[in-house]
């Protein structure tokens, strides 16, 4: 959990914060952060009103003030009686400032003092603000009585005092009057509140009475409105001492003297000098120093004008290195070749002088003097002991350097700090300058690099001491400067390319940033949430630094790409710093720039070891693993978490193109597992509530949020499956049922992670699907026929599953296709002969009608969902039908014969489907399934007929046979359907389908007999045999019918009758038979007519009649020709 008072992301309450020392209630803290969360989500709300966003937000805010009161996070709030007080301190502070500024236009304080002081002040006046704001009591008013606004004014002289202590006013006289001017102004608002009376006015003079209004002249007039002058203050030598004597006018006579004796004697050098001696010229130049000197002493002591004494010591001052100057010029003493000796000695005694001037007068000006006497005397001993001069800026430098040492308030101070900058300054831009314009030596650019760093250490102090932005930038700027130099110098001698400098960049980064966190600390406890130390300016100055380390960080990142070592190594402490900087700060949007620059890293020191372009994705790879553990890490940090899963997944998506672009397949399986297992891993940590930063970042997928992760996971596994196969074993049938293997793995994993979300299974049956139509695919292009018969197996066996765990209906048809092909290939591995191969087809849409059946009556399935399955048994009855007659098509189209054996199993698989849907009629009561069922019937008789027939011509009879059979077994359903339960059931579905075919293959017994058997056949013995018996079955059948359906409609009974009659005709046209037999025939036909003569006894007279005319032609022509009983029947039914 994240402290809530310093944001330390370890803090397990309610033990004390291992960063801050915080601790609280548990449940408070909780309840904070959650509060704290709502309120950050509160504006992403899209969904909700305005109005309802600012009335939560109210809530929110109110609740998580009262959580940070009862965690000692935020005081109280106030009372009305410190809400007066808090009141009355902001007023004072108020009026403070107004008199900062007053006092600070004036000159009465120092500048950076007042500066500091009034940033305070504002920031209390601020927080006072804030407090009064947060106070839900009415404010009550700060004053009651007028005296207390007095009092308040008055109070400020406490302020007065604590400010002469800080050392804040310019000098004594300076806090003198700004204390005159505070008591003015008290008594000014005494006067304004009537607290005081105001002063007595002096009367006026009495005037004259006005005269008469009469016409004055126009001078008069001017007088009149210019009023009375006031009268001259008479001239008494008091008043003219007092004037002579002002320090203003001996100020100005002082210097005039000065200017008139200077000028003198600059005038008796140019022109006099010569005369003198030498030791007379050196006592006129000392004397006329020494004179300066002991005038500023008795102007300053005896005058009391300290100002104009310390111009004047200052002007002594400065002929000091004059005078020595001119010794050296004029007088001969010293010799030409000994400047550097007379330059060291002139340094020693101004510094001497200098000091001790500096000591007694404590004046800043005597400072800088010191400074400069110093910096003369270090170049002056440099020159005397032979050093080259491009060391003097160094040691100038240096000095620089020891002049901002001193950290304790004297007025040496600001001197030594002006002139320390001024220095640093000066030196590099000349130094600088030379070496941009020539090409110095070795030494030189040493020196120079070294002055940086001196420069570097000036700045950062006085960056320090005096937080100015522009000394920080300048401290930011000398330090990669000086680094880059002292680099060059090493690159030269060891030949090094100039892309390392960005390393070195690089390192400075995290000091940057750690000084520019310093600078812009937040609170850390509890008491400075109370009172914040840390000012305006500490803030800009950490701001300055953080914006010179963002630079400095691009500038490095982009140097660094001149040299790949150096790129690698460069952009890993690029990427510390940010981490770094993204912990400081608490800015998760650097996270991703740290992974980008991460990213670079590992890109280019896999370069550096010179790796295949495939090889890349394990570096990539191994990246995203790192990311991943660091959001685990992290999980209770949302933001941090949301961008390293981010960066996770990015990197191990772009893990995959290294290797598709080298088609290299070993690396791209390694890729590719590595991106599965880091979805997965994903996947498994979005299922709880554990990882918000991943949940949030699942947001931006929509509707997907829920199941991308599976997506991510379960697509590329066939891919991978096939990848990792090939690349142990060679490529071969098995490799298909892998793929049949992987799909129930598909289908089992779905349902298992279904079980915890519906969403999650749906990507991982989308695998199983592809892998389950990819394994007939893979086996097929090897055409290993038992391996392609399992993988359609399973196929179907997968489709079917489908169907019954998802209850999608469609993927019944889908497996009930899939399942003959293997079936098929499958038998047709094991050997069997095509004859039993095509007939066991029919056993499928058996299973699948009587399974559908089975299902629908015992489970209780709806007949809508097991539809598809009737239609695609249908279908494969179908194909099993018409490759029952393959061997007809073979006969037909290519001669091929067609054998008993392949007719019988055909027979039998036709019979099997008729059986099958004879069964489906009974337990379906529909009666389309019962003529399906005859006709297949009718069919496989057929067959069974061909097969025993051998061009003999009995398949009439048989087929007459089977007319009889299915016309008699509707019959007896009928006749039994009143006295048993099954035959009342039966024949409603079974009557219209049996009487259909029976009737329809009684009428084709007709031409089979008298087309097949008499002129296909040609008729012999045998086939006129066969055609007789079948046409007399025919008869028979006809007219047994006008007797069993007795019941139906009149016309229905004469239909047979007539039906039967011409019948009886046909055994008579052919005449190549013997007589015996036609005899025997037409005995026969008699006794058959007189049989059919008597079905309708009692009953319909005139039909009797006809047919016992019939049976005595027939039995007429018995006796005597054919052709006259043929021909008296046929009269017959016409004559009445």
């Amino acid at each position: 959990m994240k402290c809530p008072c310093c944001g330390h992301e370890k803090f397990t309450p309610p033990a004390l914060c291992p960063e801050c020392g915080f601790s609280g209630s548990l449940a408070e803290t909780e309840e904070l952060a959650h509060v704290q969360y709502l309120l950050d989500e509160l504006a992403s709300w899209q969904d909700v009103s305005t109005i309802v966003k600012e009335r939560k937000l109210k809530q929110y805010t109110r609740r998580q003030h009262e959580l940070e009161i009862a965690l000692e996070l935020r005081p109280p709030p106030l009372t009305p009686e410190e809400a007066r007080r808090a009141l009355r301190e902001r007023l004072r502070l108020r009026q403070l400032l107004h008199l900062l500024d007053q006092w600070g236009a004036r000159g009465w304080i120092k500048l950076d003092a007042a500066n500091a002081l009034a940033t305070r002040t504002r920031e209390r006046i601020e927080e006072i603000r804030a407090r009064l704001l947060e106070s839900d009591t009415p404010l009550l008013p700060a004053f009651e009585r007028p005296a207390d606004r007095v009092a308040l004014l008055e109070s400020l002289h406490d302020t007065l005092d604590w400010l002469q202590k800080e050392n804040v006013w310019v000098d004594e006289a300076a806090h003198r009057a700004a204390a005159a001017d505070l008591a003015q102004r008290v008594r000014k608002l005494e006067i304004e509140l009537g607290l005081r009376r105001p002063p007595k006015r002096e009367p006026a003079p009495p005037t004259k009475p006005p005269p008469k209004p009469t016409a004055p002249p126009r001078s008069a007039k001017k007088e009149k409105r210019s009023g009375p002058r006031p009268p001259r203050e008479p001239i008494t030598w008091e008043r003219v001492w007092r004037t002579l004597l002002s320090e203003r006018t001996l100020r100005a006579l002082l210097f005039v003297g000065v200017f008139l004796l200077f000028v003198s004697a600059v005038t008796m050098v140019a022109f006099n000098w010569r005369r003198f001696a030498p030791w007379l010229q050196i006592t006129f130049l000392t004397g006329f120093t020494l004179f300066f000197y002991v005038l500023g002493w008795y102007v300053r002591v005896k005058m009391k004008l300290r100002e104009s004494g310390i111009a004047l010591s200052a002007t002594g001052s400065l002929l000091i290195p004059v005078d020595f100057y001119a010794v050296y010029l004029t007088t001969g003493i010293f010799p030409r070749t000994a400047w550097a000796q007379v330059w060291l000695l002139a340094s020693i005694v101004c510094l001497g002088a200098y000091i001790i001037t500096a000591a007694l007068l404590r004046v800043e000006f005597f400072g800088y003097l010191v400074g400069m006497a110093g910096g003369s005397l270090l170049c002056a001993a440099l020159q005397v002991i032979g050093v080259s001069s491009d060391w003097w800026g160094t040691a100038l430098s240096g000095l620089a350097l020891l002049m901002m040492l001193p950290a304790q308030k004297t007025w040496f101070i600001r001197p030594f700090r002006r002139l320390a900058l001024l220095t640093v300054t000066s030196v590099l831009l000349i130094a600088t300058t030379q070496r941009l314009v020539a090409r110095p030596p070795f030494s030189f650019r040493l020196a120079l690099a070294l002055d940086w760093w001196l420069a570097c250490g000036v700045y950062t102090i006085a960056a320090a001491r005096h937080p100015r932005r522009s000394l920080t930038s300048a401290a930011c700027v000398t330090a990669p400067v000086a680094l880059t130099l002292t680099l060059a110098l090493w690159f030269e001698t060891t030949e090094t390319v100039p892309a390392w400098h960005a390393l070195g960049w690089a390192l400075l980064t995290p000091l940057y940033l750690a000084l520019a966190y310093i600078l812009q600390r937040p609170p850390r406890s509890p008491s400075e949430l109370k009172v914040r130390t840390t000012s305006e300016v500490y803030q800009a100055q950490g701001r300055a630094v953080a914006g010179w380390a963002a630079a400095l960080i691009l500038m490095a990142a982009l140097w660094a790409f001149g040299d790949m070592s150096a790129t690698a190594t460069t952009h890993l402490v690029l990427t510390g710093s940010l981490a770094l900087a993204t912990v400081l700060w608490q800015k998760p949007g650097l996270v991703l720039i740290a992974s980008l620059l991460s990213f670079s890293t590992v890109t280019t020191w896999m370069t550096t070891l010179g790796l295949d372009l495939a090889q890349y994705c394990v570096g990539w790879a191994l990246l995203a693993v790192l990311h991943i553990s660091l959001a685990v890490r992290l999980r209770r940090a949302e933001r941090y978490a949301l961008r390293l899963h981010a960066a996770a997944i990015i990197v191990a998506g772009l893990a995959l193109l290294p290797p598709l672009i080298a088609l290299d397949r070993g690396a791209m399986a390694y890729a590719l597992f590595n991106w599965t297992a880091l979805a997965g891993w994903a996947a498994w940590l979005a299922h709880g509530d554990e990882y918000p930063g991943l949940l949030r970042l699942l947001r931006l997928a929509g509707p997907l949020r829920r199941s991308i992760l599976h997506w991510a996971t379960a697509m590329p596994l066939p891919i991978l499956f096939w990848l990792v196969w090939i690349g142990r074993h060679p490529a071969d049938g098995w490799l298909g049922l892998g793929f049949a293997a992987l799909a129930w793995a598909g289908l089992g994993l779905g349902r298992w992670l279904a079980r915890r979300d519906e969403s999650y299974g749906l990507p991982w049956y989308i695998v199983s699907f592809l892998c389950s139509a990819t394994a007939p695919a893979v086996v097929g292009g090897y055409y290993e026929q038992p391996l392609l018969a399992g993988a359609l197996l399973s196929g179907a066996a997968l489709y079917f599953t489908y169907a019954a765990l998802f209850r999608i209906r469609w993927w019944l048809p889908v497996g009930a296709f899939t399942l003959p092909f293997g079936y098929i290939l499958a038998l047709d591995h094991l050997g069997l002969p095509p004859g039993p191969l095509a007939a066991s087809l029919a056993l499928l849409p058996a299973a699948y009608v009587l399974v559908s059946i089975w299902l629908e009556r015992r489970q209780k399935v709806e007949a809508d969902f097991l539809e598809p399955l009737y239609g695609a048994a249908h279908v494969v009855a179908l194909a099993a039908f018409f490759w029952g007659f393959g061997g007809l098509w073979n006969r037909v189209a290519w001669n091929i014969p067609w054998g008993d054996e392949a007719r019988l199993w055909a027979a039998g698989g036709q019979l099997v489907l008729g059986v099958t849907y004879g069964l489906a009629a009974w337990f379906l009561t529909e009666e389309g399934w019962a003529h399906a069922a005859a006709w297949l019937g009718v069919v496989a008789g057929g067959l069974v007929a061909t097969v025993y027939s051998h061009g003999r011509g009995s398949s009439a009879a048989q087929a007459a046979l089977l007319a009889i059979i299915y016309v008699g077994a509707e019959r007896a359903l009928h006749a039994l359907r009143e006295r048993h339960t099954l035959p009342r059931k039966a024949w409603p579905i079974y009557r219209r389908p049996l009487l259909v075919a029976g009737w329809a293959v009684s009428a084709g017994v007709i031409p089979l007999a008298l087309v097949r058997n008499l002129i296909l056949l040609e008729g012999g013995p045998v086939q006129q045999d066969w055609a007789i018996t079948g046409l007399l079955m025919i008869v028979a059948l006809y007219a047994a019918s006008a007797r069993l359906f007795r019941l139906r409609p009149a016309p229905v009974r004469p239909l047979f009758l007539w039906l039967a009659a011409p019948l009886l005709i046909a055994p008579w046209t052919r005449r190549s038979r013997r007589q015996a037999v036609r005899a025997t025939a037409a005995h026969n036909g008699s006794r058959l007519t007189s049989l059919c003569a008597r079905v309708g006894h009692g009953q319909c007279g005139h039909i009797k009649r006809d047919l016992w005319a019939g049976r005595g032609i027939l039995y007429h022509g018995r006796r005597r020709r054919p052709r006259m009983g043929a021909q008296g029947a046929a009269s017959l039914p016409f004559d009445r």
